[in-house]
């Protein structure tokens, strides 16, 4: 299998989805920090409405994304489902651990018949 990076260029709408901070706000940052500016947008496929949620469309941005090693890529994928793979594992030993219990408790129960006065 060829692993190579590659590169990914298109357009998407630009939201502010923080209501304290204004255009105006992002110009100052990007002075200085246009990383930190660019960070605080969201963005979404030119054709997605987002205002019904509050969010303020900014602009419109071209986006070039270089993706990483395509093997290194997978590696990451294939760790991350292992760690969703143990979460769900412990989640379920601990449901069954509950429900062993509770048969226990169950069937420890005995029926003692009232004495005669």
């Amino acid at each position: 299998m060829t692993s190579k990076t590659f590169t990914i260029t298109g357009n998407a709408r630009a939201w502010l989805t923080d209501t304290w901070r204004t255009p105006k706000d992002m110009e100052e940052r990007a002075k200085t920090d246009p990383d930190a500016a660019v960070s605080w947008l969201s963005f979404t496929t030119p054709e997605q409405d987002m205002t019904e949620y509050g969010w303020i469309e900014v602009g419109m941005a071209t986006i070039t994304a270089t993706i990483n090693d395509t093997d290194a890529v997978n590696a990451k994928q294939v760790q991350n489902l292992k760690a969703q793979i143990q979460e769900i594992q412990a989640k379920a030993h601990e449901q069954v651990r509950v429900l062993e219990d509770r048969i226990q408790s169950l069937l420890a129960i005995t029926y003692e018949e009232p004495a005669n006065e």
